[in-house]
């Protein structure tokens, strides 16, 4: 059965501004509100500074109308209307587009007090993404709701942000034929997707933080999907990449098929299918470098794991270290697990359960980026044996 998630997306995670927003009933409330004689106060305009990133954050905002209600003697001598439009202008200067802002001075109604109010108009977001297969604890979560638990078949719509648990990954296929797997830890927005009757595309992933890889549909000419990370984005049309964004350290790109651009506002680079680069928080991009080669498994390609539990491989020139990753079905996105090791070698975790289980190596180089993997190998793990107490003899 098909469900569907009517979230829309992304939680601060700093503190919000006028002490926290939230749309409600076609309003923006805020738990601090503005007063008319107070909205031009430091405080007051930093609120608003505030509320103009906010609102330009939503994809689903179309316009804001700034109310300022005053009672008929003041209303009448202009302060209302001049109040609306210096409220206007304070959005407009801190981001908010000009013409989509509104003002209002409507007439006080007797229920009513003096104050500001802002009417926002919103649009109902497209559904642009299906959740394929999850595993462990995955969330999706929007402006409005807390983070909701999803699975397979759900719908995801623009804007949505989608965030795996520290041992969970998710799969998610995208409208324009795109498919996407995060690994761990990961969190990723779709911020805009749409793709024209002659398949012509235009769209915008943002990776906050963790492990994607993605397998861009190729699309007609000029039909790039773009990934944006911490620190620089990629632009691909049938390429397909790993991406890897640290906030606080370095966000990286792997071009295993196809090709791709990469780079911030001080410089691009072309990456070719087998080379990948990184940027770091200055917005220095590397020049594109070969990944290094898959490393040739030499045991156990099959069979039940016998003791030693000890996968291993031939070393590869140039690797600094190796990591393994094994979980449950040869796309590596069921209970999977990472292993980090120096040596050629790595010993199979006491903490996996028993029945079959894939591998795969990959060597890492002295910059961490991570090359080629290794083919796909299986191993068994047999189960406990079942150990059962017997009773003492009675005398």
């Amino acid at each position: 059965m098909i469900t569907f998630l009517f979230s829309l997306v992304v939680a601060a995670q700093v503190e919000q501004p006028c002490g926290g927003l939230e749309i409600r009933a076609g309003q923006l409330r805020l738990a601090q509100p503005l007063l008319p004689d107070t909205w031009s106060s430091d405080e007051g305009k930093a609120c608003l500074a505030g509320v103009a990133q906010w609102l330009q954050e939503r994809p689903d905002v179309l316009s804001v109308t700034v109310e300022v209600h005053l009672p008929d003697p003041i209303r009448g001598n202009g302060t209302g209307l001049e109040t609306a439009q210096g409220i206007k202008t304070t959005l407009a200067q801190a981001g908010f587009p000009e013409e989509r802002i509104n003002v209002l001075v409507p007439a006080l109604k007797a229920e009513e007090g003096e104050g500001i109010v802002f009417a926002v108009s919103e649009r109902v977001l497209p559904l642009v993404a299906r959740v394929e297969r999850t595993s462990g604890e995955v969330t999706a979560f929007s402006f409005r709701e807390p983070p909701l638990a999803v699975a397979r078949d759900v719908l995801l719509r623009t804007g949505t942000t989608v965030r795996t648990g520290n041992l969970a990954t998710a799969r998610l296929l995208l409208a324009d034929g795109s498919a996407l797997t995060l690994g761990p830890g990961t969190e990723l927005q779709i911020v805009s997707l749409q793709v024209d009757g002659e398949r012509r595309r235009v769209g915008t992933l943002k990776l906050v933080r963790g492990d994607v890889e993605l397998k861009v549909a190729t699309h007609a000419a000029g039909g790039q999907l773009e990934t944006v990370t911490p620190h620089a984005a990629v632009t691909s049309n049938g390429a397909l990449l790993r991406l890897h964004a640290a906030p606080t350290e370095v966000s990286r790109v792997q071009v295993l098929e196809g090709d791709a651009r990469w780079g911030t506002a001080r410089g691009q680079v072309e990456v070719h299918g087998g080379e990948g680069s990184s940027a770091d928080a200055s917005g220095l991009v590397r020049a594109a470098q070969p990944l290094l080669a898959e490393p040739g498994v030499l045991k156990p390609q099959r069979g039940e794991m016998k003791d030693p539990r000890e996968l291993g491989w031939r070393p590869v020139e140039s690797a600094v270290g190796y990591r393994v990753d094994l979980a449950r079905d040869p796309g590596f996105s069921v209970e999977l697990s990472s292993v980090a090791t120096g040596e050629p070698r790595a010993v199979v975790p006491a903490t996996l359960g028993p029945g079959r289980w894939y591998w795969r190596a990959l060597a890492v180089d002295g910059a961490g980026q991570v090359g080629k993997p290794s083919k796909v190998f299986t191993f068994e793990l047999a189960a406990p044996p079942v150990t059962t107490e017997t009773p003492p003899a009675q005398p």
